[in-house]
């Protein structure tokens, strides 16, 4: 793995909600298919050559994932080109792939500062604030630091108490199929969980607040029935 030794970075710290229960409830390979699902993010994103003028390699070899559990962090040197661009993005497809695959939700903090990651231990300033901004997040969404400069074209938007997070349901609510089916979605959890019940309803007033056609609701077979890119 790629060792960063105490350099300047963008550091994300993600927590998946709910793991616990699944670990405990759930089989060992479904949990591995989770971790697999996250690991791959990066090489799949990387692949997009052309989104990262040919920098593939270099954000390749100066990005860091550490897993603990339901704890994800992913560190790249803040002096690559593109580097927070790639940050963002590389979380969007984490938290997106996690809820549209696996039905977990993820919440995180993404800030700057000194870091040190190998294959056995992750610490640093970027680190404790990312950890810091994620504990005060409270709703299924990836904060960024109000400190960090956001380039033009990145998925983030400025929630009602003025936080920056990644958008990462962004693309959906355009297209009227998928906005139903995550409302749906939403909504039928908010009264099957009761521990992430105003994480959910967050979820759900992220499209009700697009347009009230999105109350229209569509099933999850429906859904999948239509093969909408789960």
């Amino acid at each position: 793995m790629e060792v960063i030794h105490n350099e300047d970075c963008y550091v994300a710290f993600l927590d998946m909600l709910g793991f616990s229960n699944a670990v405990i409830s759930e089989s060992p390979k479904l949990i591995e298919e989770i971790f697999d699902t996250i690991k791959n993010c990066k090489k799949e994103i990387l692949n997009d050559k052309c989104a990262w003028d040919n920098e593939s390699d270099n954000l390749a070899n100066n990005t860091v994932i550490y897993i603990m559990s339901d704890s994800i962090v992913l560190a790249i040197k803040s002096s690559i080109g593109g580097a927070i661009d790639f940050l963002i993005r590389w979380c969007k497809e984490i938290q997106f792939r996690l809820l549209s695959r696996h039905k977990i939700l993820v919440r995180g903090g993404i800030s700057q500062g000194l870091h040190y990651q190998d294959n056995e231990i992750a610490f640093g300033v970027g680190f404790v604030k990312a950890h810091m901004i994620e504990c005060v997040a409270k709703t299924p969404r990836i904060v960024i630091d109000d400190a960090i400069d956001i380039p033009l074209g990145c998925n983030v938007s400025e929630d009602i108490d003025k936080k920056k997070y990644i958008d990462f349901l962004g693309d959906c609510y355009w297209d009227d199929e998928k906005t139903r089916y995550w409302m749906s979605f939403a909504n039928s959890n908010i009264k099957k969980n009761e521990g992430l019940i105003e994480k959910y309803k967050w979820l759900s007033n992220q499209f009700a607040s697009c347009n009230d056609r999105y109350e229209m609701k569509i099933s999850e077979e429906e859904y999948s029935k239509n093969n909408l890119g789960l």
